[in-house]
């Protein structure tokens, strides 16, 4: 997979919604959303993670997930394949569950939806991707898929970080919103 991981950004963008839908999404492409501000719950698969600014959330293709009690949300989203394979293809995939397509192949040690919280560096690397696709000054897909990369493989090294020092991570949680109504599901 490593001679083929190529990344190809079909969108990068920030968007706010106002209400969102509570209905069940898919799409075959990957996503990367990072939020700035807003408040509700995002559910990809069996796990839930707060939309808290800071917060970074992956979710391979063809994985359902849906966002729950929100209120206003922004967010820079990214839209993306690991292959250049679909590259003809350059406005985002739906999400509707009825259209989904065949997904890309997926990176080995990205198969699984990931959650990161207070990863504000990403912030510069999602505005430098919204930037390239807004602006497409030459050669800007080449680019972007050099940003997103780079950017990919710090997301498995930071993955796999939170996830050795779980316990940690779930005190801090704890910590930063003791005043909040909690449930064992979102610790």
């Amino acid at each position: 997979m490593e001679e083929h991981f190529n990344p190809f950004v079909r969108f990068a963008g920030k968007v706010t919604y106002e209400h969102m839908t509570e209905q069940m999404r898919i799409a075959p492409d990957c996503r990367i959303f990072y939020f700035h501000e807003g408040r509700g719950n995002l559910t990809v698969g069996s796990r839930i993670c707060s939309l808290l600014p800071g917060g970074l959330v992956y979710i391979p293709a063809n994985t359902p997930y849906r966002f729950t009690g929100t209120s206003r949300v922004q967010m820079t989203a990214i839209n993306f394949d690991f292959t250049q394979h679909r590259r003809d293809r350059t406005a985002p995939f739906s999400s509707s569950p009825a259209e989904a397509e065949t997904a890309d192949l997926l990176h080995p040690e990205l198969t699984a939806p990931l959650f990161i919280d207070d990863w504000i560096a990403a912030q510069r690397v999602m505005h430098q991707l919204t930037q390239l696709l807004t602006e497409a000054p030459p050669y800007y897909r080449d680019i972007a898929s050099a940003t997103l990369k780079l950017f990919l493989i710090d997301l498995i090294k930071n993955s796999t970080a939170t996830a050795e020092n779980t316990a940690e991570t779930a005190a801090a949680y704890i910590r930063r919103h003791c005043r909040e109504p909690l449930s064992n599901t979102e610790i």
